[in-house]
């Protein structure tokens, strides 16, 4: 068992089995209503383990941005590698959107859930993909679980470069075939966003759409640096949700993230992701990962 978040990982499986054989057990024990609520309860939690985490759910999302050209973009966030969810989910992902005809990927961040070192040959079928992947490093790109002060960026970096990725940090990269600016700032959740140095790095002659790992990089937008789209992440739509209620409280952890959980904003062109991954443990209730086709018609009214 390695250091670092392998740890953290094992530590909560192992922490979600005692609660798994502890609800079975008072099964028989309990009477009555309680007995029953904890049997739905086990139910509940079984399926937030075992299967929702791995049941992908393909969106399909058209907006229009007169700004922008025509394009389809595939979407997806917070992919968070780990030895329980790995190269076979990513797998999936990436033949789902061979299905789907889009000019590009986007990916706002967060590829791990403890040591790059150790997850990062798990990147392998993005090099499958036949258009290009543009990303940006979140807060476990840099820091895994347990080692705070142990930036592993380079890490993680050297691995997507290897996927294929066109890696953004403070950055932009011209599109030439759409004639706009793909921009991304590097994980914005701990401070190693710089938004002057990436505005620096394009022309505003042509149009860009900004890839930040958090949502609230749009707190530092002005007139000047407010791009055509953001795409974001960071929430992992709360990752666990009440019924029509929304994220239970508390779990979300940036500002902007508890006011825009996920989807589409048209009001602040923002475009947040639910993501695909887990972190802290691996539960996801009434909240599928979810994979965004987002099409941009510039002539259609809004």
């Amino acid at each position: 068992m390695s250091r670092g978040g392998t740890l953290h990982f094992w530590l909560g499986e192992f922490f979600l089995w005692l609660v798994f054989l502890a609800g079975a057990g008072s099964f028989f024990v309990l009477e009555g209503i309680l007995k029953w609520g904890v049997f739905v309860f086990w139910i509940v939690l079984l399926w937030a383990h075992f299967l929702e985490p791995f049941w992908l759910q393909v969106e399909k999302k058209t907006v229009s941005l007169s700004e922008l050209p025509a394009l389809k973009i595939a979407i997806f966030s917070d992919l968070h590698l780990s030895p329980g969810k790995g190269e076979h989910f990513l797998q999936l992902i990436v033949t789902e959107i061979s299905k789907h005809k889009v000019d590009a990927v986007l990916i706002p961040g967060d590829f791990f859930w403890g040591r790059a070192l150790l997850l990062g040959e798990k990147l392998a079928p993005l090099k499958k993909l036949s258009v290009p992947v543009f990303a940006t490093l979140g807060n476990h790109d840099h820091f895994p679980e347990g080692r705070r002060g142990v930036d592993q960026s380079h890490i993680a970096e050297r691995f997507l470069k290897s996927a294929g990725v066109q890696l953004l940090r403070n950055e932009a990269y011209f599109w030439p075939e759409k004639k706009m600016w793909i921009a991304g700032t590097d994980d914005n959740d701990r401070g190693f966003d710089d938004l002057d140095k990436t505005m620096g790095s394009l022309s505003l002659k042509h149009p860009f759409l900004l890839l930040a790992h958090s949502p609230d990089i749009v707190k530092k937008f002005s007139a000047e640096t407010s791009p055509a789209l953001t795409v974001s992440g960071h929430t992992h739509g709360g990752q666990c949700r009440i019924p029509f209620l929304g994220a239970v409280p508390g779990v979300i952890p940036c500002e902007t993230g508890r006011k825009f959980q996920r989807c589409w904003y048209p009001s602040r062109r923002l475009f947040v992701s639910g993501g695909v991954g887990e972190s802290a443990l691996r539960l996801r209730f009434w909240n599928r990962p979810v994979l965004t086709l987002l099409e941009n018609n510039p002539d259609q009214k809004a």
